[in-house]
């Protein structure tokens, strides 16, 4: 009997050390996951710069040889006011100086040192003889030809106090299609009496929509003045294009009775088509006989047009 009993003790006590070495063994083992991490938003940069994918840059310095120190450089310079300036030719590779000996230099290669990242490259200017104009410029080419809203963010100001009693410096910028044909989106004049001050512009952010390829800024002293110290500064060029798009524009033009109105999209204007404005760059009006209660015809629109949204 007791030996009965021992053996049922003695099974109890195995089951309870059974149970516990396979809980401790195999006891549920929770997972924790980890945290999926949260990609970062794309950086965002105004695109696209001539900067970008081989555009070119070209300056050119034609003048007339004056008196001693007159010159036409390329510098570099860290702010608008060119009070942190480097000289090119040692920290800009790609775009050497031009001195007085360099008349009608031109220089292609990456603009690399002119983005929209406040450091401005600039053209400095002195002309000492009053009967010699001094004439200097910068051409972006963009590489081909695009209808979109071109920039150029400059900056210009004359200091020092020559001989002459005037200066007269005009500053222009200006976009072409071929280089020969040139519209003017800007011209700012620097002008008046020396010993009265220093000359300077604003800074500015000119714009031009159309179809160009080339922006030109340029920097010009007058036959009838001098100057001393005269900058043209740049920060960056650059052009927003939008794609072309066929779209449709469907108008009423009713004819020999007044009582009837009409409307016609104005070509090549602002056009609205219900909540739809488009600017039309190329227009043909169509007519078709149609029977209507005022009689008359009905004419469309089909014109090139660009659309922020796209065209519907």
């Amino acid at each position: 009997m007791c030996t009965e009993k021992n053996r049922i003790n003695s099974f109890f006590l195995y089951a309870i050390i059974l149970t516990f070495f396979l809980f401790l063994f195999f006891k549920p083992v929770g997972i924790t996951l980890a945290a999926t991490p949260t990609p970062s938003s794309p950086t965002v940069s105004d695109s696209p710069d001539p900067q970008v994918g081989g555009s070119s840059v070209t300056f050119t310095s034609n003048y007339q040889p004056g008196l001693s120190g007159e010159n036409v450089k390329l510098y570099i310079c860290k702010d608008s006011s060119c009070t942190n300036c480097m000289i090119t030719k040692t920290n800009a590779p790609s775009n050497p100086t031009f001195a007085s000996s360099s008349t009608n230099s031109v220089n292609v290669g990456d603009a690399n040192t002119l983005a929209e990242d406040n450091v401005w490259g600039y053209i400095s200017m002195q002309d000492t003889s009053d009967s010699g104009a001094e004439d200097a410029n910068w051409t972006w080419d963009f590489g081909s030809s695009a209808y979109g809203t071109y920039y150029i963010k400059w900056y210009a100001n004359v200091t020092g106090t020559p001989t002459a009693a005037c200066v007269g410096i005009t500053l222009t910028t200006m976009a072409s299609n071929d280089a020969s044909t040139w519209t003017t989106i800007t011209t700012a004049t620097l002008s008046g009496i020396y010993g009265t001050g220093t000359y300077y512009t604003n800074v500015y952010l000119d714009s031009i929509t159309g179809t160009y390829r080339y922006i030109r800024a340029r920097i010009y002293s007058n036959t009838t003045c001098q100057v001393q110290y005269a900058y043209l500064s740049v920060d960056s060029v650059k052009r927003s294009v939008e794609t072309a798009t066929n779209c449709w524009c469907s108008s009423s033009f009713v004819t020999g009775n007044p009582s009837c109105s009409y409307t016609l999209p104005s070509c090549c204007s602002g056009i609205t088509v219900g909540a739809n404005s488009y600017w039309a760059t190329s227009c043909a009006w169509q007519a078709i006989p149609n029977i209507s209660a005022c009689g008359g015809i009905i004419g469309s629109y089909s014109f090139t047009c660009k659309k922020n949204d796209g065209c519907s």
